[in-house]
């Protein structure tokens, strides 16, 4: 199924589902096949990240919500705080960055009585935060820098970058003139950057 209407940005979930943030405000998320069920319309929000079972969602006013369902709104859990950015793994952990930058990381398990448990983070200020599939994490700092931490201990290179993309076992980052630099678990090609002319 071609999911409806014009986006900013999209993510495929690995899980039948996809969301993305419209271009005229708010969200949507629609499953692959009819069958697991109907397209989810969302409020507005600023940020979202969608995992294989999680879907957290920043509203405009920075509040922070994850559902464990991406076409029901059920098992609801509310974080507290007010939020600018988000990224999560497949596995529950989440890693936030507040209005001030500030990083915020937790796990949160299963069911609607989960509560956030407080994970270890570097601590700093942040423009930007993304999450492996395998218990990575890394950060941009305000000037660029990239900090990596978790299962691998995956060192960033000494670039200055101006985003980063998390994937299963490996990191890419755009430098500041424009080169796709990757690092990680690279043992099937996921560092082979190809040239283009």
């Amino acid at each position: 199924m071609t999911p409806q209407g014009s986006f900013t940005h999209f993510y495929p979930t690995g899980a039948g589902v996809g969301c993305g943030l419209l271009s005229d405000g708010g969200g949507r998320c629609e499953p692959d096949w009819p069958h697991e069920g109907s397209a989810r319309d969302l409020p507005d929000v600023m940020a979202m990240s969608v995992s294989q079972f999680y879907l957290a969602l920043i509203d405009l006013a920075g509040a922070l919500t994850v559902d464990m369902d991406f076409v029901e709104p059920v098992d609801t859990v509310v974080v507290s705080g007010s939020w600018t950015a988000i990224a999560g793994d497949d596995w529950g952990s989440f890693c936030g960055l507040q209005r001030q930058g500030t990083l915020v990381c937790w796990d949160l398990g299963p069911g609607p009585t989960s509560m956030p448990v407080p994970l270890s983070a570097p601590t700093g200020t942040y423009q930007q935060v993304c999450l492996t599939a395998n218990d990575q994490a890394c950060v941009l700092d305000a000037g660029g820098k990239a900090t990596c931490w978790g299962a691998e201990r995956m060192e960033a290179p000494d670039e200055t970058f101006s985003k980063l993309a998390c994937g299963t076992h490996s990191v890419c980052g755009l430098t500041d003139d424009g080169r796709i630099v990757c690092w990680g678990a690279c043992d099937n090609g996921e560092c082979d950057v190809p040239t283009y002319e």
